[in-house]
């Protein structure tokens, strides 16, 4: 279940790996990918942090097997729905003509 705690953009980008694997991954999945992809070099230990706290906040599961594996809780268009609505309604006061206004300008 998502708790509503937002994600970080470090954990969005994580987020972004995990989604794109398209099947359950592991952290060595995620580094790699990260590394690959968007050219961001963590240790292992953080990535496990990351994992844990995007765990934690509901947006992943954990399969354990001999190694552990996470997977989405939340499809990645859900959750990018979410985060435009939650920044509508926190720099437009919620009003969508404005925030297509503003975007239709860029």
């Amino acid at each position: 279940m998502i708790n509503n705690k937002s994600l970080t953009n470090a954990e969005k980008i994580v987020m972004l790996c995990v989604w794109e694997a398209e099947v359950p991954v592991t952290c060595k999945d995620v580094i790699n990918r990260l590394s690959l992809s968007y050219g961001r070099n963590y240790a292992d230990t953080t990535v496990h942090t990351f994992l844990k706290n995007i765990m934690n906040k509901g947006y992943i599961s954990l399969i354990s097997k001999k190694v552990n594996y996470y997977k989405a809780n939340i499809d990645k268009e859900t959750f990018v729905k979410e985060e435009i609505n939650a920044m509508c309604n926190l720099l437009f006061g919620n009003d969508k003509e404005k925030m297509k206004d503003v975007i239709s300008k860029l």
